[in-house]
């Protein structure tokens, strides 16, 4: 008889233990909830990375790659946050300062000696060859630099940033 009533009650434990209906339910909305919020994440950032592109303008009769975009000059790295100027040709666009340090000195190397590091909020570093008031000026440097052959360029590169 002892053994029959462990027996019994043992058996309606692992009944109260199994899964139902509306437990598979919670835990699916937990994860559905999960997977939205993080798909909202995403494309939140995709949204900002694709504002981040340079876009088509034309401007004193020349069509230029143009992103504005607030940048500052990186001490030491070849301009000062005051000789920054309305157009600077990109070259070059990192994640890292140590890469946008070591293509400044290739390209300085290269016969590019008016080349600068800026920094932007994301933060990306910007490798520029040229700083200019005018667009017709840094439209001539990017035809210089795209008929460079020491200078291999990916797309969207070389591209004008300006930091209005």
């Amino acid at each position: 008889m002892k053994k029959l009533m462990i027996l019994l009650s043992a058996c309606a434990l692992l009944a109260g233990c199994k899964t139902n209906e509306a437990n598979y339910r919670q835990a699916y909305e937990v994860a559905k909830q999960r997977y939205e919020n993080a798909d909202t994440v995403s494309t939140s950032s995709h949204r900002l990375e694709r504002y981040a592109q340079p876009h088509p303008k034309v401007i004193d009769g020349d069509t230029l790659q143009l992103l504005m975009q607030p940048v500052s000059a990186v001490a030491g790295e070849g301009l000062t946050s005051s000789q920054i100027r309305n157009y600077n040709v990109v070259v070059g666009q990192f994640r890292q300062i140590f890469n946008a340090r070591q293509m400044r000195q290739r390209l300085i190397a290269s016969g590019y000696a008016s080349t600068a590091v800026l920094a932007s909020p994301q933060p990306l570093y910007y490798v520029v060859t040229m700083s200019t008031d005018t667009a017709s000026q840094a439209a001539a440097e990017i035809r210089r630099l795209q008929s460079d052959a020491s200078v291999k360029l990916r797309a969207p590169l070389p591209f004008v940033i300006s930091p209005r």
